[in-house]
């Protein structure tokens, strides 16, 4: 009986396997007497008692079944109950406080809004695994010329397929069969891929084939594969494409592909492959022509880390092989296998987790806002705690209650920072870098939505865990002998400490924007060494069946740019293979007469910058020649040639003597160029670009395949464009004109990346320093709201208002003082982490910190300066009389 009443009294309930026992016992026993008061024998009963109930084990496990569902059943019908009446109650009790609840959730909807928009970007372009089957198998490859990459997949035991690709891009001019095809020619990206890489991914297209074994050789016929979107802008999504051709660099190819809608490889702007042209002798250009990306799939069971000690081993070999020069024996020693989305999101995945630790700051800062507006509440709420618990509610119970209404807050302030996310979205993607892949897939969908639920939720119990606490332990006998609601100094204290948090977050925020900000405009200061901002440039693309030889190609530019220089308002013209700041000037290793001329031990140095030019290209650029001549007319195709160098390369070899007429060759066999001038240093790859190395050769010696017109001109970009346009119609019909633009545009462009992280972390900040004066505001009123006795008291004595004001003010300034030197602290060893984002200012840079201290410090005694006038208009008389 005594075990019986100790199971029914369980905190968790019956114990429903006894229960089931007992019942059953209970049954068998009332049979049994049946069947002793029809006269049986007693022994006899009970066997027969259990013969007629049946087999009591398989009823009894049918039982237990049933009374656990029905016992679950109940418990969460009664969780759902207590839910929702606690949720109607928080929904009540925040309605009878509107503005706690406004800013409470304006709060929230800031931090959780944030976090949102910026995992909504982290998601898809880091997190989100790549739309291949078994993509955990895909990974990057070091490697770079296509014998690396036909090597290392004949040698591998780890990879099933070893793929390679490069990007480029191509002219596109109408269609020689279909009559869907749109006739204006036009230049658009493209990538160059082995025949595998399709295979090697796993994907198949909507529309005919993609490429096969044999059409990477250089006498295959020309195929093309098209991407969804390309297929529908230029041809309609004309079903019957495929086996028809379209001109491209002026030769027809045959269309074999369309590529599904969501295939996107390596990135959203290809609209068409080709296949490599793989040499079939394995000379020089099999072995130097360099800027291929190697992918391969692993085999089952194979990890990256085994693959990667293969492909170190194999390297050791292949440097061996190659006929052109010997690397060193470090060549390639610490090759690495990665994952293939590591390598398509590059750079990128450090900016974003380091804005989403931003964000992350925030959110906590709204947290301990929101905490400290609790705490208050929870203060003026003390008596009604105190008398729920002392009508029988419970502390686990009433626990529950206050985390239920931090949570329905939170929700409130989740689903409003889901609205700015949605709204602030379109913003951040017209931010981002250009070079940042997967930005068509940002959004707000089910993962992030998911995301923000959770991150709410955790927000709720975060912020309100800690006041639910502290009004779960009311003493209840002492509130409701004093009948006051008093908080003591122990809620004085938590507010405090948190609000001391937030000014040391802002201090790190704002010294990590004041960082950036600071670096950009070193950067708007640096002198690139060019004109800019009356420089205009346009993209040409001369189909290459046509223009493929000094011979071709020199006549259609000096034709253009006579056209050009007739233009309103152009006051010089000239040409380059490659535009400065564009991401892709050209480097080359050199041979150096006198000082580096063997190119089998693989010793050669570097041109850091590699251009073909006009002879009028460096006067319409205003980059002047410092020694020696620039190119002239005569400086043809037929005369010996010819070379350029800017000044740090003439200090770098000779830095005692005269570059001009020394020598200089490319790193095969062929004649030495002789050095005819040297220029002033400009910078070609970025405005924080470490070397201003750069080798000009002229366009009249060269073939590139790549032609940027540069003027300079008075006159709108869009005006020339269609006078550009119209010049080249009537020169070389074939050929589209793109990328018509000023050149300070390319130039603000190559310093993008820092840009966009100046711009959000300078948002962020601000939000953060909002969120810091908004508590220290909160804190400083609530502690001169619980003072107005003690205040009134000083007062009485015969202190002055002014004496009120220095007291709060005293208070305010410590609050300060602590949660800036705590910033300042965290930020000397956080900023470290801005440093490749940073020119012309260091991580630590005192002055930064100093400013950002005494400002922050500042802006929080301003805070203060309110509560504190508020003190000097206590009046003694009511604050004495006051409970």
């Amino acid at each position: 009986m005594i075990d019986r009443l100790r199971r029914y009294r369980r905190f968790f309930g019956a114990n429903v396997d006894e229960d089931i026992d007992d019942e059953l016992r209970l049954h068998l026993d009332l049979r049994a007497a049946d069947y002793v008061a029809r006269g049986l024998d007693p022994t006899k009963s009970l066997r027969a008692a259990r013969e007629r109930l049946g087999d009591l084990d398989a009823i009894a496990a049918q039982l237990r079944d049933h009374d656990r569902h029905a016992e679950r059943t109940e418990r969460r019908r009664d969780l759902m109950d207590d839910l929702w009446q606690d949720v109607r109650y928080a929904l009540r009790s925040l309605k009878r406080a509107p503005a706690f609840a406004i800013v409470a959730v304006l709060t929230l909807a800031l931090g959780i809004g944030a976090n949102t928009a910026v995992f909504s970007i982290v998601d898809a372009v880091v997190i989100r695994a790549l739309p291949y089957p078994r993509a955990e198998q895909l990974t990057s490859l070091d490697g770079s010329t296509l014998a690396e990459w036909a090597r290392i997949g004949e040698l591998s035991r780890s990879f099933s397929s070893v793929a390679t690709y490069r990007d480029a891009s191509v002219g596109i001019a109408g269609s020689a069969t279909s009559a869907s095809a749109s006739a204006d020619p036009e230049r658009v990206d493209a990538s160059n891929v082995s025949a595998n890489l399709f295979s090697t991914l796993g994907v198949r297209p909507e529309l005919g084939r993609t490429f096969v074994a044999g059409e990477n050789a250089a006498r295959s016929s020309n195929v093309v594969v098209l991407s969804h979107g390309f297929w529908v802008r230029r041809f309609a999504a004309d079903s019957n494409i495929i086996h028809q051709t379209v001109t491209i660099e002026g030769a027809p190819y045959r269309v074999v592909g369309v590529m599904p809608e969501e295939f996107a490889f390596p990135s959203h702007d290809i609209k068409v492959w080709l296949p490599i042209t793989v040499p079939d002798s394995r000379g020089g250009m099999f072995w130097g022509d360099g800027g291929y990306q190697v992918i391969g799939r692993l085999r089952n069971g194979v990890s990256a880390a085994a693959a990667q000690q293969e492909i170190r081993q194999l390297y050791s070999k292949i440097r061996l092989e190659n006929p052109i020069w010997t690397p060193g024996p470090e060549y390639m020693v610490r090759a690495r296998v990665k994952p293939l989305q590591e390598r398509l999101v590059g750079t990128a995945r450090t900016t974003l987790f380091l804005l989403l630790a931003v964000v992350g700051v925030v959110l906590l800062m709204a947290c301990a806002n929101v905490a400290n507006l609790l705490l208050v509440r929870a203060t003026a709420r003390t008596r009604e705690v105190a008398i729920r618990m002392a009508l029988g509610g419970g502390r686990l119970r009433l626990l529950r209650q206050l985390l239920t209404e931090s949570v329905v807050l939170a929700l409130l302030g989740g689903a409003c920072g889901v609205l700015l996310a949605w709204l602030g979205i379109h913003g951040l993607l017209a931010t981002l870098p250009s070079d940042i892949p997967h930005v068509a897939d940002v959004g707000i969908d089910g993962r992030v939505l998911a995301f923000t639920t959770s991150l709410t939720v955790l927000t709720g119990v975060l912020f309100g865990l800690l006041p639910a606490m502290r009004a779960s332990r009311t003493d209840v006998q002492r509130v409701l002998r004093s009948g006051t609601r008093t908080a003591g100094s122990t809620h004085q204290r938590v507010a405090t400490l948190l609000v001391c948090g937030q000014i040391g977050a802002a201090v790190l925020l704002v010294t990590s924007a004041a960082l950036l900000v600071r670096s950009m405009w070193a950067l708007h200061t640096v002198d690139p060494g060019f004109r800019t901002a009356s420089v205009v440039t346009a993209r040409l693309s001369p189909p290459k069946t046509e223009f493929s030889d000094p011979t071709t190609i020199e006549p259609l530019v000096d034709e253009l740019l006579r056209h050009v220089r007739a233009l309103p308002g152009v006051q010089d013209a000239g040409a380059v293979n490659q535009l400065p700041m564009s991401g892709t000037v050209g480097k080359l290793a050199m041979r150096i007469a006198g000082q580096f001329e063997d190119m089998k031990q693989g010793t050669l140095p570097w041109a850091d910058h590699y251009q073909f030019i006009t002879p009028s290209y460096l006067s319409t650029m205003g980059i002047p020649i410092v020694a020696g001549r620039g190119f002239a007319a005569t400086d043809i195709a037929k005369s010996p040639p010819v070379a350029v160098v800017s000044a740090s390369f003439a200090r770098h070899f000779w830095p005692h003597g005269n570059a001009v007429g020394q020598r200089i060759g490319n790193p095969w066999p062929s004649d030495w160029i002789t050095i005819v001038g040297v220029t002033k240093d400009a910078r070609l790859d970025s405005l924080n670009g470490t070397s201003q190395e750069a080798v000009y050769r002229p366009f009249a010696q060269v073939a590139p395949t790549s032609i940027f017109i540069v003027a300079r001109t008075t006159s709108d970009p869009a005006a020339l464009a269609a006078s550009l346009r119209a010049a080249v119609a009537q020169t070389a019909p074939d050929t589209p004109v793109s990328d018509v633009e000023r050149m300070a545009a390319v130039v603000d462009r190559s310093s993008a990346r820092q840009r966009f992280t100046m711009v959000l972390l300078s948002l962020f900040a601000a939000i953060a320093l909002l969120l810091g004066v908004v508590g220290v505001y909160g804190v400083m009123s609530y502690s001169v709201a619980q003072r107005t006795r003690e205040i009134g008291v000083r007062m009485a004595l015969g202190a002055t208002p002014l004496d009120a004001m220095r007291l709060v003010l005293r208070d305010g300034a410590r609050l300060a003082m602590w949660g800036v030197i705590a910033g300042v602290l965290v930020a000397a060893l956080s900023t470290r982490a801005l440093g490749s984002l940073l020119y012309g200012v260091t991580a630590n840079d005192p002055v930064t910190f100093v400013s950002v201290a005494l400002a922050l410090g500042g802006i929080a005694l301003l805070a203060s300066y309110l509560p504190a006038r508020r003190a000097t208009r206590v009046d003694p008389t009511r604050a004495l009389r006051a409970e």
